[in-house]
């Protein structure tokens, strides 16, 4: 009877081993399906990793304005050196290291430190200037060194309309002088004086005796702009700061003056007043050899007996002495003012 109990004992306890395992399994299977939030899930590892890395792009996508603008650049002064050189190595304008160092003119001086606009800078003071040179009656008031190419660029307007707002005959200009800038009183004044007796009359009068006009005067403001790109590259057939030529190189700077000029020195010579002593701003000639009339070469007087011109591939822009005993002095065939 002991034995029949023990091993009825045994087949118990096997039973049991074997339904309580298979009872677990099921239960958690149950649980698994229907989402028991009882049950923990591990971290969704690769979910975090996306939004560490979104909040890294967001933080790089903040405007520009946000982050701390580059600092201006010193820039020392070399030999030979000029501020056409040095805008363009710093991708700047000329006028903006000017106007950041208080500059009045061109010249350097070798040593000399110039503080350099970060490229895209706009400076305040460029922002105020065409206020600050208008009247209470909306006029501009002519500064030194204003001539009316860079007063048109400085007011968005064309020459042509400052000449016909204010009457102008010429270009030349006088500090202190006030310039209209808009509306279109000159042409009213001058539709006025037409539709008055007194005009009537004049137009009825005989008309007074023709006089000669005097020599145009020298251009203001040629010389300076030639000067801003002493060292540029000489190239056959260019008309742009890339590389000029010699009549290019003329026909570049008068036309940032509103003067319209041939293309080739032989053209060019036969425009303007040919004057007995050239002035700065004048074009100065020069025949290919000495003693042939074969006009060849051209370059802007510069005072001093000194002309600017684009000479070679060796010199670029550069500069050299109408002197007797110079080869430009053996070649020189006469002065135009424009």
């Amino acid at each position: 009877m002991k034995r029949k109990n023990f091993w009825i004992l045994i087949i118990g306890i096997a039973v049991l081993c074997i339904i309580i395992p298979a009872a677990s399994g099921a239960y958690n299977s149950l649980n698994k399906k229907s989402g028991n939030p009882s049950v923990e899930k591990p971290a969704d590892k690769s979910a975090n990793e996306e939004n560490d890395q979104d909040k890294s792009e967001n933080a790089s996508s903040q405007p520009e304005e946000n982050r701390e603008q580059p600092a201006h650049e010193e820039y020392t002064v070399k030999a030979g050196d000029n501020l056409w050189e040095i805008a363009q190595k710093f991708q700047t304008s000329v006028e903006s290291i000017k106007e950041l160092n208080n500059l009045s003119e061109n010249d350097l001086i070798p040593g000399q430190v110039l503080t350099i606009p970060s490229p895209g800078t706009q400076l305040k003071t460029e922002e105020t200037t065409p206020s600050r040179s208008l009247d209470s009656r909306g006029r501009y008031v002519v500064q030194d060194g204003d001539s009316l190419w860079i007063i048109a660029e400085k007011l968005q307007i064309s020459v042509d309309a400052l000449r016909e707002l204010n009457g102008l005959t010429g270009d030349q200009l006088r500090p202190g002088q006030t310039l209209q800038v808009s509306g279109e009183a000159s042409l009213s004044n001058r539709q006025a004086d037409q539709s008055t007796p007194a005009a009537e009359a004049k137009q009825d009068a005989p008309a007074p005796e023709q006089k000669t006009d005097p020599a145009p005067q020298p251009k203001s403001g040629i010389v300076e702009t030639a000067r801003q790109y002493l060292g540029a590259s000489y190239v056959y057939g260019g008309s742009s700061p890339s590389g000029f030529d010699c009549s290019g190189f003329v026909q570049y700077v008068y036309k940032q003056h509103g003067i319209s000029l041939p293309r080739v020195a032989g053209d060019q010579a036969n425009v303007g007043t040919r004057v007995d002593s050239p002035a700065p701003g004048d074009l100065v000639f020069f025949t290919r050899a000495a003693g042939s009339g074969e006009i060849s070469h051209v370059g802007i007087y510069i005072g001093n007996n000194t002309f600017i011109h684009a000479r070679n591939k060796e010199n670029g822009v550069t500069s050299n002495s109408l002197d007797d005993s110079s080869n430009y002095g053996k070649r020189f065939a006469g002065a135009n003012r424009i």
